[in-house]
């Protein structure tokens, strides 16, 4: 039976500031897994590595990745007693 490449996973995921263009930056690592269960390849992703691939994030996922980091710092700034106004 052939092995085919049944999808990608996601294996690592960063998400950095870009101060000199004020937008968030999203690299990582993904795994193209194959119908038999296993990893078949490794690529990057984002130009956080050498040999990175590219893609377009949608709207929709910059939107949801910018709506959780805006989480996770009301969380920190909660966990520390912070104003919430303050970022």
């Amino acid at each position: 039976m052939a092995i085919t490449i049944a999808g990608a996973r996601v294996a690592e995921l960063g998400i950095r500031w870009d101060s000199s263009s004020g937008i968030l930056k999203t690299t990582g690592k993904y795994d193209l897994m194959g119908s038999n269960g296993k990893v078949l390849a490794k690529q990057a992703f984002g130009g956080g590595y050498g040999d990175d691939v590219n893609f377009a994030l949608s709207p929709e996922t910059l939107k949801r990745i910018q709506d959780a980091v805006t989480s996770i710092t009301t969380d920190i700034n909660t966990s520390m007693g912070l104003d919430q106004g303050e970022t």
